[in-house]
Order: C-alpha cells, then structure tokens, then sequence
C-alpha cells in the first residue's frame, strides 16, 4: 500500500486482517498507533533472520499491548 510506505510511530492504523499471536489477537477494524517500523538497521534483532525482514512494524493496541504486523495487515488512518 502506497500509504504505508510513509508511515512513522505515532500514526494511527486500522487492522485489516486478524492477526493472532500468543498474548494479543487483533481483529479487523481494531485501532492501533505506530510504535516501531523496523529496517535493516533495527535494534531488534528477532525480527531479522538471514539478512531478511520478518516483519514491517511493530503497533500497540488501545490497551497497551505491542505485537509486530506486515504491511499488509494494516492501513494508515
């Protein structure tokens, strides 16, 4: 998405498709702010595996968790 190649922490998000992990499940429609986009260069490194990019970014959720989502899962608001 064009969109997303802008985005920064802080932005909002609205989830597109659900994303289910151990502690957080997000479902379409839920609102999310920006907490980290991840690059080559990012300090986590579980992220990176082999020089390539598991994921795009990482989002908290309105009640506080974080989990990390592609691109594709999200869209700017």
């Amino acid at each position: 998405m064009e969109d997303n190649d802008k985005l920064e922490p802080g932005d909002l998000v609205v989830v597109l498709d659900a994303v289910d992990c151990v502690l957080v499940n997000l479902r379409p429609g839920d609102i999310c702010i920006v907490a980290e986009v991840y690059h080559l260069r990012t300090e986590r490194q579980q992220v990176i595996v082999d020089g390539i990019l598991l994921f795009d970014l990482r989002v908290a959720t309105t009640y506080g968790k974080e989990v990390d989502v592609w691109y594709h899962e999200i869209k700017k608001l």
